[in-house]
């Protein structure tokens, strides 16, 4: 075989090499294409029907328990955030009154914050338009 014919092959084998070391990752990936689609197709389907709430179309479809899996948290990680819940507060009240109201001035001044930040934004309103005459 000649240079020319060694040049040709070497993409070809190259691109087969990635294909057989891809080849589980393709399968999985198909494999999840097609359970989409299909509760794709589930849902079209109730919705043809008629109007229903996410939990009802979930709940007909079979897709409910997937979503509340993947949507609720695990039992241990609630039982974690009320441990830190319940020493948190035991720390605040161990404290002396004037830094208790720091906190509380702290904490009050982040609320507003989030409160102004997560909000819509704010549309001004626009300048009045003077009569053309």
């Amino acid at each position: 075989m000649g240079p020319e014919a060694e040049e040709k092959t070497q993409p070809r084998e190259a691109l087969k090499k990635l294909r057989e070391a891809r080849k589980p990752a393709i399968a999985a990936t198909t494999a999840r294409m097609k359970e989409q689609k299909k509760a794709m197709e589930a849902i079209k389907g109730e919705l043809q029907k008629g109007e229903g709430t996410v939990p009802e179309i979930a709940a007909a479809t079979g897709l409910d328990t997937w979503a509340r899996d993947q949507a609720a948290p695990a039992d241990q990680e609630i039982t974690v955030i009320r441990q830190l819940i319940s020493r948190i507060k035991g720390d605040l009240a161990e404290l002396p009154d004037a830094e208790r109201a720091q906190i509380g001035q702290a904490v009050t001044a982040v609320r507003k914050h989030r409160a102004v930040s997560l909000g819509m934004p704010a549309v001004r309103p626009s300048a009045p338009v003077e009569a053309i005459a």
